[in-house]
């Protein structure tokens, strides 16, 4: 059985197991009572991706951005302050 999670993620269980997936190509990120952000690929970018008006922003936060490492689908952004 399958369940979501959140945005592009879902939680299936399996032979007794629960296990954190991207919900579009049913990547593994971690056992559900694990922290699936270990599983993900991360970027950490300037706040200028999100557009030319965060130029302020600049050299005050950045983007650490979570992907799946299976697709590439964007599974979180955090906010960092640097």
């Amino acid at each position: 059985m399958s369940r979501p999670l959140r945005e592009n993620l879902v939680v299936d269980d399996e032979n007794g197991q629960s296990w954190v997936r991207c919900a579009k190509c049913s990547t593994t990120l971690s056992p559900v009572d694990e922290d699936w952000k270990t599983g993900c690929s991360v970027v950490v970018t300037a706040p200028t991706t999100a557009g030319p008006h965060r130029q302020l922003m600049l050299g005050k936060i950045a983007f650490e951005e979570r992907y799946c490492p299976g697709c590439g689908t964007l599974v979180d952004v955090t906010f960092l302050e640097v």
